[in-house]
This record gives C-alpha cells, structure tokens and sequence, in this order.
C-alpha cells in the first residue's frame, strides 16, 4: 500500500502472527490513519506500521496501541505524542475522577466534561478527526456501524476498566464522529442517595399498571428507574423484562429473575420487543423510552394486561409529559388514547437536578391517579392537575415548588436557585 501523497511504502504489522487478509475494521482504521499523517508533516516517512492487538470488551475488536514512524526524531516523538493522547479510556477515568457526569468529544478541541451541570474543558490536547475514528471503532459494537453509517447517529454502552460503565451517543458532523458519553454509577442508587419521595418509593408494590419518570436529559431519570427495579428486585420474587437503548445499569438477578434486552442488539426496536414481551411472561416491565405511537400503544396494552409497566420520556412537568404522549397520535385517535392512559395510569414523577452544595439535588413533581385524575386526563383538561397536585398532598402528591420549599429548609439549595421557582418574596418568609 501506497502512503498517500509520498509514494513511499507503507508495512502494516500485527501484534500477534495471524494469516489471511487484513480485518476490515483494522483496514479502514490504517487507511483513514495515514492522510490525517500526512498533513501533520509526514511526506518524508519512510516506512511506517502501527500494532493492532485484540481489545477486551467494548464490541470493537481492534484499537490502536503503539504507532512507530521511522522518520526524523523530532518528528517522531510530536505525532506519537498526538496519536497517544487520544485514549478514550484515559479520557474517561479522569472525568470519573473528577466527578463528571458527562464527557463529549469532537474534532478542533480538547474532551470536555460536564460537572455539576457545568461544562469544563479538560487537561488533554486537541481532538483530532482521526482520533475520532479510532474511538469509533474501539467503542462501538460491529453490528451498530452500518446503522451509523446509514443514519449518521448510534446509541450503545460499553465497559471500561476502571472506569464503568458508558452510554455513548455518537453522531456525524462536519465530516467527522463526535461523541457523547454519559458515565453510569457501577453501583444502583437506592432511593434514600436519590431522594426520592415516599410516595415514589412505594410505586413499586404495584402489581400492574403504567408509572412514568420524565424529566429532561441527564435529570436522572435512568438512575430512578434503575433504583424502582432494584427495589422490586431485593423485595419481589418477579420476572422483570427490561427493554433499553442502551443498557445502562446492570441487575443481577436477587429475588427476582431480571433479563435486560437492549435495543438495536437484542430486539430491533421497542415496538418489536413489546410485541414479543407478553408472550415472555413477565410481571415487570421496563420500557427505557417511549418514542412513538407503536411503543405508546404497546406500552399501554402490557398495562392493561395485569404488567407493572415502568417507562420514561422526555418532558419538563407531568402535564407536558401526558401531552408529549397525546402528541404523538393524530387528532382523531387522541380521545382514545386519553381514555386508555386514564384507566392504566398510576403515576407521573418528573424530576430536575438542581445545583446543591455537594453537587445536585433532585426536585420531583408527583401525580398519583385517583377517579378525579382519570376524570381529568379523560376529559383531556390536564391544565387542572396542578391544582389536583396541590391538594393532594395526603395521598403523596407534590408540585414541584413544594419539593424545591423541602430542599430549601434542608439547606440542600442556596436561596438564589430556590427563588427561581418560589420566588423572592416566598424565601424571605
């Protein structure tokens, strides 16, 4: 193989004696490699090869370990500083050290790291596009790059040693692969760590029905759900089916069986492996996201069915959420829909993380059905659950203000983030 732009030929060595032809993933990685070389000042090479070793874990089957050029010394030494900053793993553990709960990586700049809901850019040098196709392929599972090829997105998990667990999100920009990841707790909260309310905590001795957690991204609502099946799972003997894009938190199977299916890997999409759920037995069911009508509709078929059905979606307040639901189907199917969630709805808890002293604290919203909440939902004026909310205290419901009022006594949030939502006046007193 030819090096581009020099004409000089090029010796691809592998860590370990193997015969036939080069892997595909090691070919594109070699191949994608040598120009982004070149333009960092390598027309003179020599002769160039690179180790791939088998990786352990991750999906990937090949990384880059070692990049050796036979070139000028002071040469040399700056590319081989520059391809070995790019670890995704040594990325990663410092974040994790250092309290993040989320990284993001792209071509021009240095990873950045989310702490406290802050954005800070971390100690590392400058992303490359190069360095970013060697993350690709050492990150994500074979059988998800056609789809990211086609689609330009991909949602996976993967495990790094001494790191945990990661949810990455990689999507296409710029003619480069950016990155988000989002670092899992090894561990399951329990309720008490998340401080989930009483009447939260108690959803989970629900034999049936449909409870929603919303919230926006990175409020915790992965971290919630994964506390309720943990609890059901030290307290219940049960069969719990979780369907996730990706897996997050890994159960063990305690006093009930949890089998955890991930979407793209094990099943093809929600729909799908709704469908195929009830003919599985289950008397949980988890549901990482409800994205659209098929996945709605399932949804409220397995709680109709005598299923506890635990599932999230993207919504600021529980009103927003029942309407994001609503939304999603035509004007002539939404009165139904309204009378199904009426009958197999539960609960709704939203959920924010607010800036606390020794991090963030969660604020909830909680609706728990009664007849005049299904009376409400039904007749589709969800304007009036708020004040449903209010007085609806004795039975464990709380409006938002009145969990920011809990956190604020406590001295878990300053004045100034409680006054956003009570007000100037309402902290005073």
């Amino acid at each position: 193989m030819a090096l581009p732009g020099s004409g000089k030929e090029a010796i691809i060595k592998r860590k370990r004696p193997s015969k036939g032809r080069m892997s595909y993933n090691c070919r594109s990685m070699f191949e994608n490699r040598f120009p982004a070389a070149v333009r960092h000042g390598l027309r003179e090479t020599d002769r160039i090869g690179f180790h791939v070793p088998q990786m352990q874990g991750g999906g990937s089957q090949w990384q880059m370990a070692a990049v050796t050029f036979q070139t000028r010394s002071g040469e040399k030494e700056r590319i081989m500083s520059a391809l070995s900053s790019s670890s995704i793993e040594e990325i990663l553990r410092t974040a994790r050290e250092n309290g993040a709960s989320d990284v993001h990586v792209a071509a021009g700049l240095p990873p950045k790291m989310r702490v406290n809901g802050i954005l800070v850019t971390m100690n590392h040098s400058r992303i490359t596009a190069s360095d970013t196709l060697d993350i690709l392929l050492r990150v994500m599972p074979d059988i998800q790059r056609e789809g990211f090829e086609e689609r330009g997105e991909a949602d996976f998990s993967f495990a790094v040693a001494g790191c945990g667990r990661c949810r990455a999100n990689a999507y296409k920009q710029k003619g480069s692969v950016a990155f988000a990841f989002h670092l899992v707790d090894g561990k399951v909260p329990a309720p008490e760590e998340l401080g989930m309310p009483e009447s939260v905590r108690r959803l989970q001795e629900k034999e049936s029905g449909l409870v929603l957690v919303t919230g926006a991204s990175g409020s915790g609502r992965s971290a919630t759900l994964a506390s309720m099946i943990d609890q059901i799972n030290e307290n219940r003997d049960a069969l719990i089916i979780t369907l996730e894009d990706p897996i997050e938190y890994m159960h063990p199977h305690k006093r009930s069986m949890v089998n955890q299916r991930e979407i793209g890997l094990d099943s093809r999409s929600y729909a799908d492996a709704l469908r195929a759920v009830l003919r599985e037995d289950p008397d949980v069911i988890l549901v990482g996201e409800l994205r659209d009508p098929e996945s709605v509709s399932a949804a409220l078929t397995a709680a109709e069915t005598g299923h506890l059905v635990l599932s999230s979606l993207h919504a600021s307040s529980v009103v927003n959420a029942l309407n994001g639901i609503f939304d999603l189907f035509p004007p002539d199917r939404q009165e139904g829909i309204r009378g199904r969630v009426a009958e197999a709805l539960e609960a709704v808890v939203s959920q924010r993380l607010l800036p606390s002293g020794d991090g963030r604290s969660a604020a909830f919203e909680v609706l728990l059905t009664n007849p005049d909440v299904r009376r409400i939902i039904r007749e589709g004026g969800l304007k009036r659950l708020a004040e449903v909310m209010r007085d609806g205290a004795e039975q464990g419901m709380l409006t938002v203000e009145e969990s920011v009022r809990r956190l604020y006594s406590a001295g878990k949030i300053d004045r100034d983030t409680a006054a956003r939502y009570l007000g100037e006046q309402a902290c005073r007193e």
